[in-house]
């Protein structure tokens, strides 16, 4: 149990936001985001890459450099936390969701994004800081300056910059191994991502040659999408994270491949996507769940505290689900719900269809196909 809350808590840390993690503070994270000695001269080097890219992309109007995150082994085809948010009227929503159609087609034409973009603070910091990495880091300049070089220097080495461009045949059976749905936007507006850990298929993933490192890259992809061509602005856009924990049990939480690939991921997408959770929401959490976070609770901060809600299975738990996600709630989420766990109204669900229908583009561009299952 001990072990199992002290993973828990890493993953809760970073999923309330990542405002205090100290990327800086792990020897792990180092090695792994390729920190070592002359430190500050690479961070001159990556400030100069990402000045020279922030220059070739401001000859285009509207064109965005999303702050984005890699993961480790960019081989395949291919990915959290936020404060504020305001609400916006419907209105408003039908609005942006066309202009960010728009936007989208003109950004397809050339999928190269970098850790930076336009209104995201760092044209006018003194440093070229997005001030999303200022505020993971409590506005210590200097720690900001590190963790933003980690990932200017993990973006270059694994090319995380044209990964929306390259072909993804995986696509399909990474998703298959590791059930998530992008089923629309929230009430206030904010994408929406659903992760299903109780339904992690690893013999179908070790069967069609899935590894670890396909899976976390897959969710670098997804996420790359959904701030660069979902979500092209505002820059310091959040997201809702829904983690249905239906089918999680304590065999499935020991088994150590299953929790490097989550706890990487996690780590990945906190030191390089920080400040994008909005809201984190735990659902059909088992009783053994809240004794666990009874002992992660108290090493928590407020804020991130403010973020998290576990909820169990019941009428309460549907009412908050419907509270936060209105019309993009899916039926197979409700304990009212008929569909027995059946997913296909949210797999046909316009943001699910726009996703694959770009993953299809980008491999039809290389004369290739997504893989079908063994």
């Amino acid at each position: 149990p001990h072990s199992a809350a002290l993973d828990l808590w890493r993953v809760l840390r970073s999923r309330g936001g990542a405002d205090e993690a100290d990327a800086s503070s792990s020897d792990g994270a180092k090695v792994a985001a390729g920190e070592g000695e002359g430190e500050d001269e690479e961070w001159l080097k990556v400030k100069a890459v990402a000045d020279v890219r922030s220059a070739l992309s401001d000859g285009v109007e509207g064109d965005a450099q999303p702050g984005a995150d890699g993961t480790e082994g960019a081989n395949s085809g291919g990915i959290e936390g936020g404060d504020e948010t305001s609400d916006q009227t419907s209105e408003e929503l039908t609005t942006n969701s066309t202009v960010s159609s728009l936007v989208g087609e003109e950004l397809e034409a050339n999928l190269t994004f970098g850790a930076s973009r336009p209104g995201d603070g760092s044209e006018s910091d003194p440093d070229g800081l997005p001030s999303r990495f200022l505020r993971m880091q409590k506005g210590n300049r200097e720690k900001a300056k590190k963790a933003f070089a980690r990932t200017l220097a993990w973006r270059a080495r694994r090319d995380i910059d044209t990964l929306l461009s390259r072909p993804h045949p995986n696509f399909d059976l990474c998703k298959k191994a590791f059930p998530y749905y992008l089923p629309g936007r929230d009430v206030a507006g904010n994408p929406v991502l659903i992760q299903r850990p109780g339904k992690i298929d690893i013999e179908m993933g070790h069967r069609n040659g899935i590894n670890n490192e396909d899976i976390i890259l897959n969710f670098v992809y997804v996420f790359e999408y959904c701030w660069n061509i979902m979500e092209p602005g505002p820059p310091d856009g959040v997201m809702t994270n829904i983690i249905d924990m239906d089918g999680v049990t304590m065999k499935l939480v020991s088994n150590g491949e299953l929790r490097d690939s989550i706890l990487r991921t996690v780590r990945i997408m906190s030191e390089n996507y920080p400040q994008r959770s909005y809201k984190t929401l735990i659902i059909n959490a088992p009783l053994w769940f809240n004794t666990i976070f009874k002992l992660v609770k108290p090493l928590l901060r407020e804020s991130t505290k403010k973020k998290i809600e576990i909820r169990s299975r019941g009428a309460y738990q549907d009412r908050i689900l419907q509270q936060y996600l209105g019309d993009t709630l899916p039926a197979f989420l409700l304990t009212s719900s008929r569909s027995d766990g059946k997913t296909e109204d949210i797999e046909t669900s316009p943001t699910e269809v726009e996703l694959r229908d770009f993953v299809k583009r980008q491999l039809e561009k290389h004369g290739m196909k997504i893989q079908e299952e063994i």
